[in-house]
């Protein structure tokens, strides 16, 4: 730039002018890696902060999914344990039904 701008005017730089120019340029060259390096992970980071915070709602209504099946599991538990205590009972009678009906039979056919 310095360049550009001695030449519009017709002057040069100075050997030590120049020296000075090529010395901040290269320094600025490397400040700018780094500033540029921890843009992007600045940039990265903010990325997967955000991702997270739209991840939260997600997370929220899926415990909240859990929970519920959970409930439902335990309801259907004990409907289902409700239901088998009921059926054993009609087989416990039943059998006894069909172990009485034996034996009157047996007992009749001795009888005759």
């Amino acid at each position: 730039e310095a360049c550009r701008c001695a030449s519009r005017h017709n002057t040069s730089l100075s050997e030590n002018s120049l020296a000075e120019h090529r010395s901040l340029k290269a320094s600025a060259s490397v400040l700018a890696v780094s500033d540029r390096q921890a843009l992007e992970t600045l940039s990265r980071d903010e990325k997967t902060a955000f991702r997270t915070l739209a991840q939260e709602p997600k997370t929220k209504n899926c415990n909240g999914d859990q929970e519920r099946l959970r409930a439902d599991k335990q309801t259907q538990k004990a409907s289902l344990e409700e239901k088998l205590a009921t059926l054993q009972g009609d087989h416990a009678r039943s059998k006894q039904e069909y172990e009485n009906q034996q034996s009157e039979g047996t007992r009749i056919w001795y009888f005759v």
